[in-house]
């Protein structure tokens, strides 16, 4: 079983990684990138990352749906097979500890057109 993990760990680390970080120094509004070309069938690993030191209460949402695995510092979530159904907006967001206010950045995730 361990060996099994060991695995999966090593074959997540070499997928195509997107990430959305959280700067303080950054507005609070959300900014928007754009992911496309992602192909039907490839592997990708989405992730939202913030600075613990100044930001809590990390939410990673699809279309508005609470999405990915990790600590509170990072949220990651793995494709194993893209499709239509992981189309749409990504957002990675948190409370800033400074003023409470809320703070994102957006990925809009594209399929390649055929």
């Amino acid at each position: 079983m361990r060996a099994k993990r060991l695995r999966r760990a090593i074959e997540e680390s070499m997928l195509p990684t997107y990430e959305l970080v959280l700067d303080s120094k950054e507005e609070t509004r959300a900014m928007t990138k754009t992911l496309e070309n992602i192909e039907k069938g490839s592997q990708l690993m989405l992730k939202c990352t913030m600075a613990q030191e100044h930001f809590e209460n990390l939410v990673f949402r699809a279309n508005n749906i609470e999405v990915g695995q990790g600590n509170g510092l990072s949220k990651t979530l793995t494709i194993d097979s893209f499709s239509r159904t992981h189309i749409g907006m990504y957002e990675c967001g948190a409370t800033r500890k400074t003023d409470g206010k809320y703070h994102s950045r957006q990925m809009r995730v594209k399929q390649k057109r055929d």
